[in-house]
């Protein structure tokens, strides 16, 4: 319809032109050739041509420009933020059907009233401040306010920006309530998880003091225990030892020779057994207080052996006891020599004590490629099963007798523990009554031990 309208007009400023033509021409005629009318007449209708050409352009102009304002207005009329326009006073001139509900109110009330009236007092300074920093600047300027009314508030964020003429700009005006309860809740949340880090850390400290505790509450039922042990063993040796003296003493003019010399022998035993003990002691009392340095190297188990044997030898021999070492490989070991020769010590000479006379005691090692296990057998009396658990815990160690009546409280096989385990092994045994033991254990090789200590270094980074 349009087009259609455009048309006529054009029709009729055609019109006009022609007569206003024929006017001037009528006064020309006379003046022009007909020649000269014949191309000013091709010209007229050449610049009518142009005026059509002109006159379509500016129609589908216009149909481009109606396009542009109507998707403008819809964006404006459903944006989902609201926009403002506001005077130098603060007055809203024009805003948006969003801002109108942001406000609360109809979009005629609106107009030509005070933003100012709808935001808080607490945020109102921010507000006039930001007003006075569009209109003198000359780029954009933003803050954040409190919109209040009708008992409710609003966290907005607002972000204006002055007109070019200078009197009024436009005010883009956000809801940030719910982002701002969000953040405020993940503050929230955050300092909720430092509290529980907090009362974690507490409880883990709890944890380890209580853990500290039980400790060195276990370790002074040990030690009450041990000391126990100790009165109640040292007791029996050193009576024995002031009977047998005191006998030896009184009648020592009454004895012959022969007395005398079996007297002397069981005082010379009762005195190893009672400094056997006292050794052992010492040792445990070093090991729990940390004084026994832990200085691993690199060791010949055999060379090991061979001393071990040669101290022990005598007291084997004495009960007719044959020790053999049985290995085909030379194996080198990795251990602190002071704690192998201990451990090898106690194994050995319990194997002698409880093994009967013209016995046989075994001494083996087998190597794998992350271990050595190490072996003490025995075919002596065995151990009665019941009696297996208890052996390597200090707080069921009892005193025993072995088969020519040594004394012996047990410690020797904690020692050994702690000593094992001190080295990363593991100790056990396998024992029949009337057939005999085995004691095992095991130490890392040198390879796995330095395994073990890169493994560390890379989980400590």
């Amino acid at each position: 319809m349009e087009k259609k309208g455009n048309k006529s007009e054009a029709a009729n400023l055609r019109q006009k032109a022609e007569e206003l033509l024929k006017k001037k021409s009528s006064k020309m005629t006379s003046f022009l050739s007909e020649t000269e009318i014949l191309k000013l007449t091709h010209e007229l209708e050449v610049h009518q041509i142009e005026l059509e050409i002109q006159n379509e352009e500016l129609v589908i102009a216009k149909e481009k420009a109606d396009i542009v304002a109507q998707k403008y207005a819809e964006l404006y009329n459903y944006a989902p933020s609201g926009y403002f326009t506001l005077s130098k006073e603060g007055e809203i001139i024009e805003l948006n059907p969003c801002g109108a509900n942001i406000l609360g109110k109809e979009i005629q009330q609106l107009k030509n009233s005070k933003f100012g009236f709808f935001v808080s007092d607490e945020t109102k300074p921010i507000f006039n401040s930001f007003l006075g920093k569009v209109f003198n600047g000359k780029g954009e300027e933003s803050c954040e306010i409190i919109l209040s009314g009708d008992g409710n508030s609003m966290n907005v964020y607002l972000n204006g920006i002055v007109n070019k003429n200078g009197n009024h700009c436009f005010v883009n005006v956000m809801d940030i309530t719910d982002r701002k309860l969000a953040a405020e809740l993940l503050i929230t949340n955050k300092e909720l998880a430092f509290q529980n880090k907090e009362k974690q850390k507490w409880a883990e400290e709890l944890f380890n003091s209580n853990k500290e505790l039980k400790e060195l509450l276990q370790l002074n039922s040990d030690k009450d225990l041990f000391i126990s042990i100790l009165a109640h063993d040292l007791r029996s040796p050193f009576q024995g030892l002031l009977s047998l003296s005191g006998l030896l003493t009184e009648n020592i003019h009454q004895h012959n020779i022969s007395e005398i010399e079996t007297l002397v022998n069981q005082i010379n035993i009762s005195a190893q057994n009672t400094y056997k003990l006292l050794e052992d002691i010492l040792m445990w009392a070093k090991t729990q207080s940390g004084k026994i340095p832990f200085e691993p190297q690199k060791l010949s188990f055999k060379d090991i052996c061979k001393d071990i044997l040669e101290n022990l030898r005598p007291i084997a021999g004495a009960k007719g006891i044959k020790i053999n070492y049985i290995s085909d490989n030379e194996i080198i070991i990795f251990a602190d020599i002071d704690m192998l020769k201990a451990i090898l010590r106690n194994l050995v000479s319990n194997a002698i004590k409880f093994t009967n006379n013209s016995g046989s005691i075994n001494i083996s090692a087998e190597q794998t490629h992350s271990n050595i296990t190490i072996s003490v057998s025995d075919n002596g009396i065995g151990i009665p099963p019941d009696n297996l658990f208890k052996l390597f815990d200090i707080s069921q160690i009892q005193t025993t007798t072995g088969t020519a009546n040594e004394g012996g409280t047990g410690l020797g096989l904690v020692l050994c523990k702690q000593f094992i385990e001190k080295h990363g092994g593991k100790i056990w045994v396998v024992s029949e009554v009337g057939r005999g033991s085995e004691f095992k254990f095991t130490l890392p090789t040198f390879t796995e031990h330095m395994n073990d200590i890169k493994n560390r270094e890379k989980n400590s980074v």
